[in-house]
Order: structure tokens, then sequence, then C-alpha cells
């Protein structure tokens, strides 16, 4: 904005008391937003309690986490979203077959990822759905 203040201030060229006016404004408007970002940086850089900085880090991995988990299954349901590429190309069957590889790759690399990262603990979870599934299946 102030930046537009000193541009707009050059269409004046008659009235000098309106360019003072813009060019002072627009100085006025970037040397607020600095000094806001320098307090504002130095608000950031305070030591917090180690306790709130870790509650802080545990936060934000755990939304990395969540975030990474849906981008992996995203990917590994890749073929199906990739169904109408499928039909457009079925009449060549070399790019219908390497579309469908590569469709397939990258679904079958992103399930293997998603197990070795472990977001969320994706593993633990579905242990426990397994050993839920036997004990069920054993008691019937």
């Amino acid at each position: 904005m102030g930046i537009f203040c000193i541009i707009e201030a050059n269409s004046f060229n008659e009235d000098r008391t309106d360019v003072i006016i813009y060019v002072s404004c627009g100085i006025l408007i970037i040397s607020a937003t600095v000094i806001n970002y320098i307090f504002y940086i130095k608000r950031n850089l305070k030591d917090l309690n180690p306790d709130i900085r870790e509650k802080i880090k545990k936060n934000n991995i755990k939304i990395g986490e969540i975030i990474e988990f849906i981008f992996f299954i995203i990917f590994a349901l890749t073929p199906i979203w990739r169904i109408p590429v499928f039909i457009e190309l079925f009449e060549d069957k070399r790019r219908l077959i390497i579309e469908i590889i590569k469709a397939f790759t990258l679904s079958i690399a992103s399930i293997i990822l998603l197990f070795s990262l472990n977001p969320i603990n994706i593993n633990e979870k579905i242990d426990k759905l397994k050993n839920r599934i036997c004990k069920k299946t054993n008691e019937k």
C-alpha cells in the first residue's frame, strides 16, 4: 500500500501538495510496516517456557503427520482417479499400459512410504484392528 501511494504520487504533476501528501503517506505506511515486523520478530524470539515449546513442537509434528497421511492416501488412490484417462487411451494399448503401470507404481510407492514413515502411528492402529478382527472371528 505504501509503494502504491508513492507510485500514485507520480501521477499528480500539477499539484505539489498532493505529491507531498501521497509520498509522506507512502513512507509512513512502509515505516510502520517495517517497525511492526521488527517488533513481531522480537516477540517471537523470546525464550518461551520449555514445556510450552515442547507442546507447540508436538502440535506442529502432529499436524505435519496428518497432512502427510492425507497425501499418501491421495496418491494411493491414484488408479481410481486415473480411470477417465484410461478410458481415453483405450484405443492406444501401448500408452494405456504405460499409464496403468505409472498409476499403480505411484500407488504402491505411496503405500510403502505410508507404512515405512508411519505417520500418526498407522502401524499400531492397523495391528489393533487386526487383533480385534481375529478375536471376533475366533469367538464365533
